[in-house]
């Protein structure tokens, strides 16, 4: 179902006019599908890989810091999972010799005093806010590619939104219940 179909049947299912700003009923569906997706992703977080939708990100060295970094192009959805919505990620060009392994917070530090870097190719990365960060970089790899689950309101109208098996009656419940104010929106 594309996302402009999902928001016109939640605004038939609010009683609402067609001049209500589809940005509203979409954040109303994202707060609906977070919910929802906690309960049915929770035990199973390999099915988030079909929302996740390709970017090409460059990589970019903090001169100050010597980091390097990519700035996600989208916010993602936050998950149980160490990557959160950073389902993958995979070097652009060549061969897919090096592998990038989310990392949680506390890992990079334990990582700056080993020498990682000379005995396994590996790239950590970690998800601050609104960049990756990878630690162990190797200088030739300018850019990657990156499987991300974005929100909902970051879906073009007419891409689709394939929702979970069963689920789509509970989406359009939950975002009317989110819509008329019985349901507490969520910040992912």
């Amino acid at each position: 179902m594309t996302k402009a179909k999902l928001i016109e049947l939640v605004r038939k299912a609010v009683g609402s006019p067609d001049g209500l700003v589809d940005r509203t009923i979409a954040l109303h569906i994202e707060n609906a599908f977070i919910q929802v997706s906690r309960e049915i992703f929770g035990k199973n977080l390999h099915k988030l890989d079909r929302y996740a939708k390709p970017y090409t990100v460059s990589i970019t060295k903090d001169p100050d810091t010597g980091q390097y970094y990519s700035i996600l192009p989208v916010p993602v959805m936050q998950t149980i999972d160490v990557g959160d919505g950073v389902r993958r990620i995979r070097k652009l060009k060549g061969p897919d010799s090096v592998e990038f392994v989310p990392l949680r917070g506390i890992d990079p530090a334990l990582l700056s005093n080993l020498e990682v870097g000379q005995i396994d190719s590996s790239i950590g990365y970690i998800i601050k806010k609104d960049r990756v960060e990878y630690y162990n970089h190797l200088n030739d790899i300018t850019q990657v590619r990156m499987d991300l689950v974005t929100t909902f309101s970051n879906y073009d109208d007419d891409d689709d939104f394939p929702l979970p098996m069963g689920a789509s009656d509970q989406i359009i419940a939950l975002a009317v219940a989110s819509y008329n104010g019985k349901l507490e929106m969520s910040n992912g």
